[in-house]
């Protein structure tokens, strides 16, 4: 992806003021190095790097390495201290800091991004950002059905569950319906992907990222998501579409989860579409 070094202030810096801003060095995707000014920058969002990607819209999931610095660890120049950073835990994520969120629109994939505050937040940190990916927020695999145990999945750009009469199975399955040629999930790396997930019992509805408007993205193999989520993704590259079941073992356990409208005990079916894995 071709890049460009620029020192453009978009329009929230001000014309009138002279502050020198931070100086960003590092090459894109790794943790940079920033120096302070020994005064206060003017407030902008300033790119660094510019990319040639696709532009962040607002309604997008974009996903993001950034690193926070605190003006108050240096006011005589020289290398800035990391308050926060993406790139030293080792994954990028979709959950940003506000005033990272709002600098996002407009960007695009490729990009590195300067983040000042204004000068009366002095304890507000300077933020660097990478623009590693976006997601619109309708997307989905084009990818093929298939059926596991009675549950059948169309193919088709949504796919729909259907599940059989009867009983749950009493242990875990899941099968990768359409397998992709991306980069493999492994311990810790962010997936985004779109799924439904429904109860066994009735085909209740547990969670939708198609109906909510929005793909979602998660690290797997750290405990960040149900042990059945991470049996079914762990060494499956991106482009493909998972279909699984759930038990209450691997899922949400006796107690359930009331927030998703999981009961206690209950057997759930999962149809998910990788879209990336980071």
């Amino acid at each position: 992806m071709r890049r460009r070094a620029l020192a453009v202030l978009l329009p929230l810096a001000c014309a009138a003021c002279t502050a020198a801003a931070p100086e960003v060095t590092g090459p894109f995707g790794a943790r940079p190095t920033v120096i302070l000014p020994a005064e206060a920058a003017d407030p902008a969002v300033r790119v660094v790097l510019e990319g040639d990607g696709p532009e962040i819209g607002p309604d997008d999931l974009a996903v993001v390495h950034y690193a926070a610095y605190h003006a108050a660890h240096v006011r005589a120049g020289g290398a800035a201290r990391t308050a926060d950073s993406t790139f030293a835990r080792g994954a990028p994520t979709a959950i940003v800091p506000p005033a990272v969120a709002a600098a996002l629109p407009g960007h695009r994939v490729g990009s590195r991004l300067l983040v000042t505050p204004p000068r009366d937040r002095p304890a507000a940190p300077v933020y660097v950002a990478d623009l590693l990916g976006r997601h619109a927020a309708g997307a989905s695999l084009d990818a093929g059905g298939g059926e596991l145990h009675g549950v059948r999945v169309s193919g088709g750009a949504r796919p729909v569950l259907r599940l059989p009469q009867g009983p749950p199975p009493g242990r875990f399955a899941a099968v990768v319906l359409s397998r992709g040629g991306g980069p493999a999930a492994s311990a810790g790396r962010l997936l985004v992907a779109q799924y439904e997930g429904v109860a066994w019992d009735g085909g209740r509805s547990v969670g939708s990222t198609w109906r909510a408007g929005r793909p979602a993205a998660f690290t797997v193999g750290d405990g960040g998501v149900i042990a059945g989520w991470d049996h079914a993704l762990l060494g499956v590259p991106a482009g493909s579409r998972v279909l699984m079941i759930v038990p209450p073992a691997d899922g949400y356990g006796a107690s359930g989860h009331p927030p998703l409208g999981v009961g206690p005990g209950e057997t759930l079916v999962y149809v998910m579409d990788v879209l990336a894995v980071y």
